[in-house]
């Protein structure tokens, strides 16, 4: 647990979470993973929260393919909801929200 002090809130503040992430491999080249996540801050004390208070629960799954050894390719969506008073996405107007990212990476 960590505890910070943001934006002139009480030091006593607190966000955390947990999450649990599973891959497995399709083929030598291909794998699917997984991960499901818990976020919550009882004060809205986080900064990228803007005072927004509650939960968010997360759901994150992907498509990996291994181009060569060094380079990786990886399709992603990920669905967060909200659980709290207010709003927390698309700009303080909505609970949910949906979203997807195509990753080029390189191991070195």
């Amino acid at each position: 647990m960590t505890s910070h002090s943001c934006l002139g809130r009480s030091p006593k503040a607190r966000w955390y979470g947990a999450n649990l992430g599973a891959r497995y491999s399709l083929s030598d080249k291909v794998s699917v993973n997984g991960r499901a996540e818990w976020f919550t801050d009882e004060q809205g004390a986080h900064a990228l929260w803007a005072g927004v208070r509650g939960d968010v629960y997360a759901a994150t799954g992907n498509v990996e393919y291994q181009l060569t050894p060094a380079i990786r390719l990886r399709a992603e969506a990920r669905y967060d909801i909200h659980d709290g008073p207010g709003r927390l996405f698309d700009n303080y107007s909505k609970d949910q929200q949906l979203t997807g990212l195509l990753n080029a990476f390189f191991l070195f």
